[in-house]
C-alpha cells in the first residue's frame, strides 16, 4: 500500500494439501495364503469381486520346520567296543519318527526285525558271535535319513583256572586246570595246590657184570672143578642174579654186594664145552654175560708109540670065582732070593 507518506507490504503463504483418499483394511485371499491389505475405498468393489473380505486376516500358526530323524546310541557308549560277555543289549534314542516303520536294522549284514521301539526308545538284546559283530540302524522320515553303525568285538574270556597236585601211579605233578575240571580230578585223589617239593630222582644205574674168572672167554682147563668169579655192580642182593651152567640154573654162588659186588661159584664141569650164563637185573635194566669153558681131561703117553691116549687100567681074568682085578706090575720082591726061614725066594729071576 502506498500513499504520499510511504509504502507498506505484507506477504502471505498458504499451503494446499490435497486430502488423502479414503482407505480400508481387507483380507486378500491368495491361492494358498491370506494377506491383510490396506486399499483405497474406491478399489474395494474389485477386491470384493474375487473373494477378499473386509478386515484383517485371522491369525494362523506358521508352518513348522521339517526335522530329519536323529539317532543317539546309548549302549554301547562308543561306536566300537570290546566285551567279554556273549549277551549284550543295544539301546538308542531315535527322534522325529513316529513308529518303527521308518527303521531298518541289520545284524552282521542281515536284516533283523526283532527289536523294540517305543516312544523314541530303541533296544535289542543279542547274543554275540566270537570276534567282530556289526550292527546298523537306519531311520528315515519325510525330511531325511540318519544312520548309525555299531561295532562290538566279543573276546571270549579265558576260563578260570586252579593249581592242583595230580597224583600219578608213582609220581606227583603240579598242573593248572580249568575250575570246571576239578570235580573229575578230585574224584581220583588229586589235591588243591602245588605238589610239595621233593628231592630230584637220582639217576638210574644199570647193573654191570665183569667176569674175573676165567680171565678169557673160551678158556680150556684140565680139571672138572672150577671156581667162577665175577664182579657185579648196582645190584643189592642175589635175588637179582640168575646163573646157569649148561642151561641148568645153579644157586650155589656167593655174592657180597658190600664187598665190591664180588661173586664166586664152585662149578663141576662136564668134559667138553661148558656154557655159563649169568644175568643181573635191577629196576633200571639187565646185564648178561655168557662164558664158555672147555674141560679137556689130561692124557697119558702110550708106551713105545710116541702117541698119547687116555690111560685105562688092565683087568685081570677072574680067579676062584672072584671078580677081575686090575693088573699090576711085578713087585720088586719077586726078583729077590728067598732066604731060609723067610718063605721068600732070595735069588733073582725065576727058577
Amino acid at each position: 500500500v502506498t500513499n504520499g507518506c510511504g509504502t507498506d507490504t505484507e506477504t502471505i503463504t498458504i499451503n494446499y494439501s490435497e486430502p488423502a483418499p479414503q482407505t480400508m483394511t481387507i483380507c486378500h485371499q491368495g491361492n494358498r495364503t491370506q494377506e491383510t491389505m490396506v486399499i483405497p475405498v474406491s478399489e474395494w468393489p474389485m477386491h470384493q469381486a474375487h473373494g477378499d473380505i473386509v478386515g484383517p486376516c485371522p491369525a494362523v500358526n506358521p508352518t513348522p520346520p521339517c526335522n530329519p530323524p536323529s539317532i543317539q546310541v546309548t549302549n554301547p557308549t562308543q561306536s566300537s567296543q570290546t566285551v567279554q560277555q556273549t549277551a549284550f543289549n543295544i539301546t538308542a534314542n531315535i527322534s522325529n519318527i513316529a513308529n518303527n516303520q521308518g527303521i531298518v536294522y541289520t545284524v552282521n549284514g542281515k536284516p533283523f526285525t526283532g527289536f523294540s521301539f517305543n516312544n523314541g526308545s530303541f533296544s535289542n538284546s543279542v547274543n554275540l558271535n566270537p570276534g567282530l559283530n556289526t550292527f546298523t540302524i537306519t531311520v528315515t522320515n519325510g525330511c531325511g535319513t540318519d544312520t548309525e553303525t555299531i561295532t562290538i568285538n566279543y573276546s571270549e574270556p579265558a576260563p578260570q583256572t586252579m593249581t592242583i597236585c595230580h597224583q600219578g601211579n608213582r609220581t606227583q605233578e603240579t598242573m593248572v586246570i580249568p575250575v570246571s575240571d576239578w570235580p573229575m580230578h578230585q574224584a581220583h585223589g588229586d589235591i588243591v595246590g602245588p605238589c610239595p617239593a621233593v628231592n630230584p630222582t637220582p639217576p638210574c644205574n644199570l647193573p654191570v657184570i665183569q667176569v674175573t674168572s676165567p680171565t678169557q672167554n673160551g678158556t680150556t682147563v684140565q680139571s672138572p672143578s672150577f671156581v667162577f668169579g665175577a664182579t657185579i655192580t648196582n645190584v643189592t642182593g642175589n635175588q637179582g642174579i640168575m646163573m646157569t651152567l649148561n642151561g641148568k640154573p645153579t644157586t650155589g654162588f656167593a655174592f657180597a654186594p658190600t664187598k665190591g659186588g664180588s661173586l664166586t661159584s664152585g662149578l663141576t664141569l662136564n668134559p667138553g664145552k661148558n656154557i655159563i650164563v649169568i644175568t643181573a637185573t635191577n629196576e633200571c635194566g639187565t646185564d648178561t654175560e655168557t662164558i664158555t669153558i672147555n674141560y679137556a681131561p689130561p692124557v697119558k703117553p702110550e708106551n713105545g708109540s710116541g702117541g698119547t691116549k687116555p690111560v685105562k687100567p688092565e683087568i685081570k681074568p677072574a680067579t676062584n670065582g672072584g671078580k677081575g682085578e686090575p693088573a699090576t706090575e711085578p713087585k720088586e720082591e719077586e726078583n729077590k732070593e728067598i732066604k731060609p726061614g723067610e718063605g721068600k725066594v732070595q735069588g733073582k729071576g725065576k727058577g
